[in-house]
């Protein structure tokens, strides 16, 4: 079998339950050998494969069980990102829960379960626009490029799984950019607490 289409059914059935690969397998290559001509060239496998479109959206037609909110090609990825996320803006969201405790006069036991309350409101927010983004952009319906065979993943190598250097690299600029807007938006919550109990400081009556 050619290794362009090896590759690409490969990548249908790694988003299949692994008790449906075998069957899938089978069919698939059945359906692109009558797809092509005798001793086809790159070209009509390329062209073959384009025409059965993305292997994501050709996987969600092959499933059986209810699709996943997260699929299992990008829970790996989600995974991580949730994890970096959810750690950073809990520690963030503490200091700022802290941080308007002190500002607001409250005592050491107060500040505490300000800064925990905060963390834990963090925690869930995070998760929460975290998973609604992975959801969205899993989606096979979303817009995304145009799918080519050469977005094919290579074949996995027999004698260890590595993680590809690209979806290191995705993982961590998901992170980095869920992370930025959630800082972003508890910084201006702080600012804000921070001009209210400031004006507040002023608009006391003096009695």
């Amino acid at each position: 079998m050619n290794e362009m289409t090896e590759r690409y059914i490969y990548d249908v059935t790694r988003r299949l339950p692994e008790k449906e690969r075998a069957e899938v397998k089978r069919e698939m290559e059945a359906v692109i050998g009558d797809m092509l001509p005798d001793n086809p060239s790159e070209r009509d496998i390329a062209d073959a494969l384009t025409k059965l479109g993305p292997p994501r959206v050709l996987a969600e037609r092959y499933r059986q069980a209810p699709r996943y909110l997260i699929s299992p090609a990008m829970y790996e990825l989600y995974i991580s990102v949730l994890k970096t996320v959810t750690a950073t803006v809990a520690v963030i969201c503490a200091c700022v829960g802290a941080f308007a405790a002190v500002l607001s006069g409250s005592s050491a036991a107060n500040t505490v379960g300000s800064a925990i309350s905060a963390g834990i409101g963090g925690v869930w927010q995070a998760a929460f626009w975290v998973t609604l983004g992975f959801a969205k952009a899993d989606r096979p319906g979303s817009k995304q490029k145009p799918w080519t065979v050469a977005d094919l993943p290579r074949l996995p190598d027999q004698r260890g799984i590595k993680i590809p250097r690209g979806r290191s690299l995705i993982g961590i600029v998901l992170s980095v950019f869920f992370t930025a807007l959630l800082i972003a938006m508890i910084l201006l919550f702080g600012l804000s607490l921070r001009i209210f109990f400031f004006v507040s400081s002023f608009t006391r009556p003096l009695y």
